[in-house]
């Protein structure tokens, strides 16, 4: 809950990612909720997206490659 709460906040998903301080738009560009939350939103309420749909889900396919691999290469049965 430490990483997943903080990065719900900055990527737009309770409230606009405009209303952030400028200084924080390169950190909500980064984390993978900003990308899932445009995603979510234009499914559930029909709005316009902020991203095409092939950058959000190449960003989050970017993130999951990521992750198994650091996952994989990290990981011990200890």
């Amino acid at each position: 809950q430490l990483v997943n709460l903080p990065m719900m906040f900055l990527s737009g998903l309770f409230f606009p990612a405009e209303l952030l301080p400028k200084i924080m738009a390169p950190l909500v560009k980064v984390i993978p909720a900003t990308y899932l939350a445009d995603l979510l939103r234009n499914v559930m309420t029909e709005t316009p997206l902020k991203h095409p749909v092939s950058m959000d889900l190449g960003i989050l396919a970017c993130w999951l490659g990521v992750c198994l691999l650091l996952s994989a290469r990290l990981f011990k049965w200890d």
